[in-house]
């Protein structure tokens, strides 16, 4: 447990840290209390450390159904899969895997009844986990919320579309893809 918070801790300070190009403090207030966030976007000087960092991938546009689109990083060596049974009935609408090294990212397209925005998913994740890492964050001006969750040694990013609704990228494991998953996470632009 301790090792998979130290994982969620290093990968939130170095998307604040050891990018710095990458991440800028910023301050939102929810409701009377101030919640600290980070500004994350996808630049070229963030793209330049990406290289720089021997990885490789490509952008590419995803639409969702209702013709919502948005760009993502693709990482070298991840593919398109078809969806398992559970991963319908969950409501991903797309799936990559990488079978060298076992990594996966999935996309799911959400709308929750009652919750109106990040500060309500983050109270559900937290009551339903209390040991949840949160992290507040506008990425690439959207806000969003950063999730790290233990059971599946993965990180969720949510982000408000608005009128309770969600999309969520989930990103697995952690371990040994912490770099990758914080050029993933920047990446991410409607």
């Amino acid at each position: 447990m301790k090792k998979f918070a130290i994982l969620i801790l290093t990968l939130i300070l170095s998307l604040m840290l050891v990018l710095p190009a990458l991440a800028e403090d910023t301050t939102t207030a929810e409701e009377e209390n101030t919640v600290e966030a980070i500004q994350l976007d996808w630049k070229q000087d963030v793209v330049d450390e990406f290289v720089a960092a021997g990885l490789d991938g490509n952008m590419a546009t995803v639409t969702l159904q209702d013709g919502l689109a948005f760009e993502m990083l693709i990482p070298e060596g991840f593919e398109q899969r078809e969806l398992t049974e559970e991963e319908e009935q969950m409501g991903v609408n797309l799936a990559l895997s990488n079978e060298a090294t076992g990594a996966m990212i999935r996309v799911l397209d959400c709308t929750f009844e009652g919750i109106n925005d990040i500060s309500g998913i983050a109270q559900g994740l937290l009551s339903m986990n209390p040991e949840t890492a949160i992290q507040f964050a506008l990425i690439n001006g959207k806000p969003a919320l950063i999730a790290g969750m233990q059971e599946d040694d993965s990180v969720n990013i949510t982000f408000d579309l608005g009128n309770s609704r969600f999309v969520q990228f989930d990103f697995a494991p952690l371990e040994g893809n912490n770099l990758l998953a914080q050029f993933f996470i920047a990446s991410i632009q409607f």
